[in-house]
Order: C-alpha cells, then sequence, then structure tokens
C-alpha cells in the first residue's frame, strides 16, 4: 500500500502539470477514497480477527492451517 502511494507521488512530484491536476481533483473525492482504503484495510485486516477461525484470509489461501500445541 505504501509502495503504491509512494510511487503515485513521486510520478507527480515528476510531471509540471501535476499540481494542476491535483488542484481539479474534487475534496470530496480524496476524502472519499481515503475513507475506502481505510474501511478496506479494516476489513481485511480486523474482521478476521473479530470472526477467527484460525487463520487470516492468506494464511487460508497460501493453505497454512493454524494448529493448537
Amino acid at each position: 500500500m505504501f509502495v503504491l502511494w509512494g510511487t503515485v507521488q513521486m510520478l507527480f512530484s515528476l510531471s509540471p502539470d501535476a499540481v494542476v491536476f491535483l488542484m481539479r481533483v474534487p475534496v470530496w473525492f480524496t476524502s472519499a477514497l481515503g475513507l475506502a482504503v481505510v474501511v478496506a484495510l479494516l476489513i481485511y485486516y480486523v474482521w478476521p480477527l473479530l470472526v477467527w477461525r484460525g487463520a487470516m484470509p492468506y494464511d487460508r489461501t497460501m493453505g497454512f492451517e493454524a494448529v493448537r500445541a
């Protein structure tokens, strides 16, 4: 996530028209985008902890199993 955001920032800093483009983006759009990212991260990382089934979704995707000692 941070690598993607850093790449976008770097591309905008290298482009001379980036400031003009960013001034055209409405504030509600950037706020909605930020809120959507936060909600997506909460759903991906926090929700599985609340409905715990022994492993996170990425563990189950890779085929790992949580075993009690």
